[in-house]
């Protein structure tokens, strides 16, 4: 498998705080991620799926190759209404049904799939929103935005995944 010299693996996973302008580095000199780390040589993603509960499109959109397809779930509308809909070339938005529009989709997820037919699976407390990743927590908190990294080889179902969402393109 190729990759560039400057590209990260974590093939047993990585618990870091997220680093942000107001303690990069850390005082304590461990390492932290950024969102450019997290989503790797942006050349060689083929697919992602993605979830945020607060989100800003045009803002995670440029840190993506515009032929990436992405499908992002994100928290409904008042209605609470199942929804699919296209957002953005190559992106689609859905949305869960909340029971009565109460209640909220909170995850935030990242399934990063690259064309070598890995997995990079990212669970974090950060939305994809610029101020998460810029201004939220500091030194003095860093357990309050940490990312939890596994990359793992995937089998040829998987890796052929983005194929099976073609049709969604726009």
């Amino acid at each position: 498998m190729c990759r560039s010299a400057d590209e990260q693996y974590f093939w047993n996973g990585e618990l870091r705080s997220i680093a942000n302008q107001h303690a990069e580095p850390r005082l304590d000199g461990k390492p932290t991620f950024r969102l450019t780390t997290v989503l790797g040589n942006k050349s060689e993603l083929a697919f992602a799926i993605m979830s945020s509960y607060s989100l800003d499109f045009a803002w995670i959109y440029e840190f993506f190759d515009r032929n990436v397809p992405v499908i992002m779930v994100a928290q409904p509308d008042s209605t609470g209404r199942l929804s699919l809909k296209n957002v953005l070339p190559n992106w689609i938005k859905t949305t869960p049904a909340l029971r009565d529009g109460r209640g909220c989709m909170h995850m935030k997820f990242m399934l990063l799939f690259y064309k070598t037919g890995r997995l990079r699976v990212v669970v974090t407390t950060a939305n994809l929103i610029a101020y998460d990743y810029r201004d939220i927590g500091d030194v003095g908190n860093n357990s309050d935005r940490l990312v939890i990294l596994l990359m793992l080889e995937v089998d040829s179902l998987v890796a052929r995944l983005p194929i099976a969402f073609e049709a969604y393109r726009t």
